[in-house]
């Protein structure tokens, strides 16, 4: 399935089981085979590209500042975006400034993405059976984008994504399978952005982005 129709979709399940007054959010990044996706489970509550009046790129994370400055530290976005992205608010995120952040995305050769695309006016996520629906289009996204490996925030994203419970402080640097039609990605879990557990993700994050030149 091309990523436009996957967009067209999120949009209409957007009306179902999102908020109908804002923006589902889409997958962003490098569109083909990126070494990295990173794949998280979003509210959506703090990205100002939910607004209907937004007209810039509809990407995870903008707005919010911890991601960045992980990815900074693990040499895996531009240092000075970062700078600025620390002294910014989210209103003063304009259009041109969220496509500098994702053109660094895609120099670092990452997709970033999210089980969920719906935006809700709180942090309340959708339904067990609604999460399944959007995994299985992300299964779809992944298949599209095909990323060298994949990186799942956090337990409840980790659980939902290989369907089996995981616990992130039991799981790091652990290769999983995550199958995609006919095609298998290599698969490692961290921390959740936000957990309080910087040091753990920059650690894995480096160990995973590392593991084919060792």
């Amino acid at each position: 399935m091309e990523l436009n129709i996957l967009q067209r979709e999120f949009d209409r399940m957007q009306m179902f089981h999102g908020n109908k007054n804002l923006n589902a959010i889409y997958g962003c990044g490098k569109e083909q085979n990126p070494k990295l996706a990173l794949v998280f489970l979003c509210p959506n509550i703090n990205n100002i590209a939910t607004r209907k009046t937004w007209k810039g790129v509809r990407a995870h994370h903008l707005g919010t500042k911890p991601l960045w400055n992980i990815l900074s530290q693990c040499d895996m976005f531009d240092k000075n975006l970062n700078e600025q992205i620390k002294c910014r608010k989210p209103s003063e995120w304009d259009n041109l400034f969220c496509q500098d952040v994702y053109n660094s995305v895609k120099e670092n050769d990452m997709w970033i993405t999210s089980i969920s695309k719906c935006s809700n006016a709180n942090s309340k996520l959708p339904d067990n059976k609604t999460l399944r629906l959007y995994r299985d289009l992300l299964l779809e996204e992944l298949y599209k984008v095909n990323p060298d490996k994949v990186v799942v925030f956090g337990n409840e994203a980790a659980t939902i994504l290989l369907r089996k419970d995981i616990k992130v402080s039991q799981s790091r640097k652990q290769e999983f399978g995550l199958v995609a039609k006919n095609r298998r990605f290599k698969t490692y879990v961290t921390q959740c952005v936000g957990a309080g557990k910087v040091c753990d993700s920059i650690e894995d994050l480096n160990y995973i982005k590392n593991i084919d030149l060792t």
